[in-house]
């Protein structure tokens, strides 16, 4: 846990500071309390204790009185006269009573605040309870977590009662004698938060408190930001900490940041346990427009480990009342606001596929073409070659996932939920503001950053460490969208099958390319194999159009499969491979000339490149179930696959060089097994030699070569051809094969020694783009196919 907390902090930083007013007014819960009871309350905690157990009442008013007389102070839980609540007359710090002595009788001030609150309104019903936890209890939930709060707010069931369960908290509270543990108690009480917020889907937003002595902060925690109040003083700024416990003892579900369109059933069903064996211990009733679903388990729970974003789930469900065989997939996320739904783009692109003239505006494949063959297609084709060319609009649409509904949730008044307009009651966050740092200042360990954001002369040194909201802080709406399962392509081993599957999302990219529309997150979560067999594109969540003037300062797409000039946000440049064929000398000239000054703009062969990198992915993340004679090497395999995919953003060496050079995925390829060289050596060759050769279009509008979409097409299908499974390569197991290969080769370094390189019958001194561009314009009536291009040992 100290772990994941650490890296959670890291990626953190330093959270927006506000004032305590603003905090109260735009993230506070709010009630039904009204400011004229507030403004009764400090006179009424004055005056006397009132009785607010539900047993033993006598006792407690006798006991208080006992205790006030004993202690010479007010018998009342706030002495007006000398500015202190009676419990905290000694500062914690200076009491040599222990925490678990002293700060439960905060339990009894927010009781006291809640009678009051009562006696002045009647109407009010009490929804939370502040329960003290210095027992150190475990709350029950979904996951462990090995931290339990000193201070849990639960909510009050329907007997009156509370159940000690991360589900029923809404507010943590941590407390410290000293104001030397701020940031443990910071950090213990934050990641209490985010444990809520991981864990329980009904949650859209969450509160804590931290008091250290007698110094509190407040903080907010939902899909956009965590944010931290100004600290105030518990004695000094007593209306503060009324107003606090105030709003939170009567506050409603939606108030306490609860989805009340997600219930937790109180018993899993038994129908569904009999048939779904995998079933979660925790069971939510899910609300669809009007239709209700219950879920089975997660298929996907990534997004909320990250805290803020988009904070994806997807559920497998069944219809309430339904055939619990018949299951849906539920997708549950934030979306930026002004953002458009996968919902919406998915009616978008299947429109302007129905309104495109696919005869017309592309050519068919060439007959009898294969990868590695440039024949000519009616001279220099000016058109996309359509791999599926003919085919009908009906079998088109089904290249994407079909959606069977998609709504922007609503609230119990009718508005759409929202991270800004609803959550935080159209709060703004300057350009400038001020941040407050999660790290010790005195902890050189840790480079960390204190200041105003906009204000950079007056940032405290040092200043690497910046965070996650050294950003713009956006609205997010919260979005929900039903669709039929399919088994994404990292879970499918049969490698006919994965290929076969990768064929479809090439297609399916190619139109999408072909109606003006960029998918730019290629992964193999985002392809699934749907019961029919076939493959489709899903997760259009990030597509956009083409001419879509936008830009953005961030990067799109998942680490290992980022075309490397996004990744590197650095123009990759053909120095080797000069313009392709298509491309005016004159006009590649002048465009390369002018790159630098031009926006950053995501193009339509970073989509083509991602998908060349997925296809490696596949030859380099696994490996055969069949025998594989030598020089193969299992360990090899591995760490080219741990070189080419570190799983970081930015792309390093070794993968730049595979793609933009002819040894660079030479020497990646020889650690493949053999059959796997032969089936899919030329193939990879061949497409990264175009797509290299594409990256000297620095003209976004400017057409990529009409066959490539053909020719990646081509390398996806070649794949159907390998027999047998796709087995994961296994880093644990990569000692155990060092040794035991290093052993039959009579050398200290057997596996380097053993290790023999393939090479391809490519041409050296020209660039196959070039050559192939010049065998058209040479042969314009009958080509002369070149041989498919062989492997040799």
């Amino acid at each position: 846990m100290d772990h994941s907390r650490d890296a959670f902090f890291e990626h953190i930083g330093a959270v927006p500071q506000i004032p305590v007013n603003d905090f109260i007014e735009h993230f506070l819960p709010r009630s039904d309390i009204c400011e004229a009871t507030l403004d009764k309350l400090a006179g009424m905690l004055s005056e006397r204790w009132r009785p607010h157990c539900p047993l033993h009442l006598d006792d407690f008013i006798q006991e208080k009185a006992d205790w006030a007389r004993q202690q010479d102070l007010a018998a009342a839980p706030y002495d007006a006269y000398n500015g202190y609540w009676t419990a905290f007359a000694q500062q914690p710090k200076d009491n040599t009573a222990s925490e678990k002595d002293i700060f439960p009788a905060l339990v009894n001030i927010s009781e006291q605040i809640a009678a009051c609150c009562v006696e002045a309104d009647s109407s009010l019903v009490q929804t939370t309870r502040l329960v003290s936890n210095f027992g150190n209890r475990q709350l029950e939930g979904d996951e462990f977590t090995a931290a339990p709060p000193n201070g849990v707010r639960l909510l009050i069931g329907d007997d009156g009662g509370t159940q000690l369960d991360w589900h029923q908290c809404v507010c943590i509270e941590g407390y410290r004698k000293s104001n030397m543990e701020v940031l443990d108690n910071n950090k213990k009480s934050i990641w209490a938060s985010h444990h809520i917020m991981r864990t329980d889907a009904t949650r859209r937003a969450t509160t804590s408190m931290t008091v250290n002595n007698t110094q509190v902060t407040l903080w907010h925690y939902d899909r956009e930001v965590l944010l931290v109040s100004a600290p105030f003083d518990i004695n000094k700024d007593f209306r503060y900490l009324i107003a606090v416990y105030a709003h939170l003892s009567f506050a409603s579900l939606t108030a306490l940041g609860y989805d009340t369109t997600i219930q937790v059933l109180p018993d899993r069903d038994p129908i569904a346990c009999a048939v779904h064996h995998d079933i979660s211990r925790v069971q939510y009733l899910i609300r669809v427009q009007d239709t209700l679903y219950i879920t089975v388990k997660y298929v996907a729970n990534r997004g909320p480990e990250n805290g803020f974003g988009r904070c994806t789930r997807v559920f497998s469900a069944y219809k309430a009342g339904g055939d619990v065989h018949e299951l849906f997939i539920i997708k549950d996320c934030w979306l930026e606001a002004n953002r458009e739904t996968e919902w919406l783009i998915l009616n978008k692109i299947r429109a302007a596929i129905q309104a495109h003239d696919w005869d017309k505006e592309c050519v068919p494949p060439p007959s009898g073409h294969s990868p590695g063959h440039v024949t000519k297609i009616n001279g220099s084709p000016s058109k996309p070659v359509d791999p599926h060319y003919g085919l009908s609009m009906t079998a088109r649409l089904n290249y994407f996932v079909n959606i069977l509904a998609g709504v922007k949730v609503t609230l119990d008044d009718g508005q759409v939920d929202d991270t800004q307009r609803i959550i935080s009651r159209g709060y703004q966050f300057a350009d400038q503001r001020r941040m407050y740092s999660l790290y010790d200042s005195l902890d050189n360990k840790r480079s960390h950053w204190e200041g105003v954001v906009g204000n950079e002369s007056a940032l405290t040194e040092p200043k690497e460490r910046r965070g996650c909201f050294f950003r713009p802080i956006v609205a997010r709406a919260h979005h929900r969208l039903v669709m039929k399962p399919g088994i994404p392509l990292s879970q499918v081993e049969n490698a006919n099958e994965a290929f076969s599957i990768l064929t479809d999302a090439g297609y399916a990219l190619f139109l999408l390319h072909s109606v003006g529309w960029l998918y730019r997150d290629i992964s193999p979560d985002n392809i699934l194999q749907m019961p029919d067999g076939g493959g489709v594109l899903a997760d259009l969540e990030y597509a956009k159009e083409a001419c879509d003037p936008r830009t953005r300062s961030f990067r799109t797409g998942t680490p290992n499969f980022l075309a490397v000039e996004v990744a590197n946000r650095n123009y990759l440049q053909s120095s080797d491979s000069g313009p392709p064929p298509n491309i005016d000398k004159k006009a590649f000239k002048a465009t390369i000339a002018s790159a630098p000054d031009k926006p950053w703009y995501f193009r339509d062969v970073h989509d083509l490149e991602s998908l060349w990198w997925l296809c490696m992915w596949l030859l380099f993340r696994h490996t055969t179930d069949s025998d594989v004679a030598a020089p193969y090497s299992r360990y090899s395999h591995a760490e080219k696959f741990r070189e080419i995919f570190p799983g970081t953003v930015a792309a390093p060496q070794t993968r730049v060089q595979v793609l933009s050079t002819d040894e660079g995925l030479y020497n990646a390829i020889t650690v493949l097994p053999s059959s796997w060289q032969q089936i899919m050596g030329a193939d990879l060759c061949w497409v990264r030699s175009h797509l290299f050769s594409s990256y000297a279009i620095r003209n976004r509008d400017e057409r990529l070569y009409p066959k490539l979409w053909l020719f990646m097409h081509e390398m996806c299908e070649a794949g159907t051809s390998i027999e047998g499974r796709l087995v994961r390569v296994r880093a644990d197991e990569l000692g155990e094969t060092v040794q035991a290969e290093g052993a039959g080769s009579g050398s200290e370094n057997g596996v380097a020694k053993a290790r023999k390189y393939t090479y391809y019958t490519i041409p050296r001194t020209e660039d196959p783009l070039r050559a192939a561009a010049r065998q058209e314009d040479a042969a314009p009536s009958s080509p002369s196919p070149a041989k498919k291009r062989k492997i040799c040992t």
